[in-house]
C-alpha cells in the first residue's frame, strides 16, 4: 500500500471546517439542509418507484451502475460521480457495487477504463479508451474511501487508487506540461472540465509514487485556467489548446469548470486570481438574466440549442465560495429552489445537482 498522508507536505492540511452556503447566505437551518441532501440521495439512488433514480443494481451480484438515461449507456463519468457521492455520504455498499461493475466491465489490461458500456457491461463500438475526467474522480473517490473506511473490506482502496493514479500519470497527462489531456493519445488539447487542481493538491500529499508529478501539476492546472478563461466573460470553453487557446464553445462539459475552480479556492485558497475570475464569471451570467443558458461562445454570444439547464444552475451555485455574499446569494438560492432532476436528462442534471449540493452544503469533505 503506497497511499499515505504526508502531514508535513506543503498544502497537505485539510480544512478544519467546510462552509455551508445554504446556512451562511440563505439562513437555512442545518435540519433543512440535511433533509435536502438526503432527499436527493434517496430519489437518485433509491427511488422506491424505480422511475426517477439513476442508480441500478446488476447485471451481476453485488454490481451496480449509474444509467445515462438519455444515451442508454453507462459512462465512467457517471460511475465515478456516483462513487464520489457515495463516499461523501458514507454509503459503502453502493460505492463497492459501482466499483465492482467498473472493474468487471470497464477495466482494460493497460490500466485504462472503457469510457462507456451498455447497462449489461458490453463495450460500445468496441471502444476501450478512457475519459480522463472519470478516471480522476475514480482515483479521488478511492483515496477518500481508503481514509474513510480503511482497506480491510472487499477492496484495498489504497492499492486501487494507486493503480489509477499511476495510469493517469503515465497515459492521460502531457508528460512535460503536466496537464490532463482530452484523452489518451491526444497531444494537442484538453478539456477545462477535466482540469482539477484541488485533486492534484491532495494527490501530491497522499501519492508518494507520483508525488513530484502532482506537485508540478498543481500550479500547471491553476495557470491553465488563467490562460484559458476569456478576459471579459470568464468563460473557459469545452476544449482548449494546452496553452489555453479556445478550440470550441462553452457547453455541457465546460459548465463544470466553475466547480473545479471554486472547489480549489474553497479548500486551499492558494490562488488569488480565482476570486477575480469568479467575479467576472458571475457578472457575465448576471448580465444574461435569470434564465441564462448553458451554451455560449467564449466571448459570450448565446449558441443555438442552449437551455437554462439544471446542471448549469447547480454548478454556478459554487460561485458563492468566491464572490461577495450579495453576488453569490442569487446563485445559491437558485440551487436551493431547484427540484431534484427527473426525466430523460436526470443523469447529468442529477449527478451535477447532487455534487453541487454536497459542495454548497459543506458536505463534500477532503477525506485524507
Amino acid at each position: 500500500m503506497s497511499i499515505t498522508f504526508d502531514a508535513g507536505g506543503s498544502g497537505c492540511t485539510p480544512p478544519t471546517s467546510y462552509p455551508d452556503l445554504f446556512i451562511s447566505l440563505l439562513g437555512e437551518t442545518q435540519a433543512a439542509v440535511t433533509s435536502k441532501v438526503t432527499a436527493a440521495w434517496t430519489q437518485l439512488f433509491h427511488d422506491p418507484t424505480n422511475t426517477n433514480n439513476v442508480y441500478y443494481t446488476g447485471p451481476g451480484a453485488n454490481e451496480a451502475y449509474i444509467w445515462d438515461v438519455a444515451d442508454n449507456e453507462v459512462r465512467t463519468e457517471g460511475m465515478s460521480y456516483g462513487m464520489m457521492i457515495a463516499v461523501q455520504l458514507d454509503h459503502q455498499t453502493e460505492f463497492d457495487a459501482l466499483w465492482t461493475f467498473v472493474k468487471q466491465y470497464m477495466a482494460q489490461p493497460n490500466g485504462q477504463f472503457a469510457w462507456h458500456t451498455t447497462t449489461t457491461g458490453g463495450l460500445i463500438d468496441g471502444a476501450t479508451n478512457s475519459a480522463p475526467d472519470g478516471d480522476e474522480y475514480f482515483a479521488m473517490a478511492l483515496v477518500f474511501a481508503a481514509n474513510r473506511w480503511g482497506n480491510a473490506g472487499t477492496y484495498n482502496y489504497a492499492n486501487e487508487a494507486e493503480a489509477v493514479l499511476t495510469t493517469l500519470v503515465n497515459q492521460e497527462f502531457d508528460p512535460n506540461l503536466h496537464l490532463v489531456l482530452f484523452g489518451p493519445g491526444v497531444t494537442t488539447f484538453t478539456d477545462g472540465s477535466y482540469v482539477l487542481p484541488a485533486f492534484y493538491q491532495v494527490w501530491a500529499c497522499v501519492d508518494p509514487v507520483n508525488q513530484a508529478f502532482w506537485q508540478t501539476a498543481v500550479p500547471a492546472a491553476r495557470t491553465f485556467f488563467h490562460n484559458a478563461a476569456n478576459a471579459t466573460t470568464g468563460i473557459v470553453p469545452d476544449h482548449s489548446s494546452l496553452a489555453g487557446a479556445p478550440e470550441s464553445n462553452f457547453g455541457s462539459d465546460a459548465v463544470r469548470v466553475v466547480v473545479n475552480i471554486m472547489m480549489d479556492h474553497n479548500f486551499f485558497d492558494a490562488d488569488p486570481w480565482q476570486t477575480t475570475w469568479a467575479s467576472t464569471f458571475a457578472a457575465f451570467f448576471q448580465s444574461q438574466g435569470p434564465n441564462y443558458v448553458d451554451a455560449y461562445t467564449p466571448a459570450g454570444m448565446p449558441v443555438d440549442g442552449g437551455t437554462h439547464s439544471p446542471h448549469i444552475v447547480a454548478c454556478n451555485a459554487t460561485l458563492g465560495f468566491g464572490v461577495s455574499s450579495s453576488v453569490g446569494m442569487p446563485f445559491v438560492q437558485a440551487l436551493w429552489n431547484l427540484p431534484i432532476p427527473t426525466g430523460e436528462f436526470r443523469y447529468y442534471d442529477g449527478m451535477l445537482y447532487l455534487l453541487a449540493l454536497l459542495h454548497v452544503s459543506g458536505s463534500f469533505e477532503l477525506w485524507y
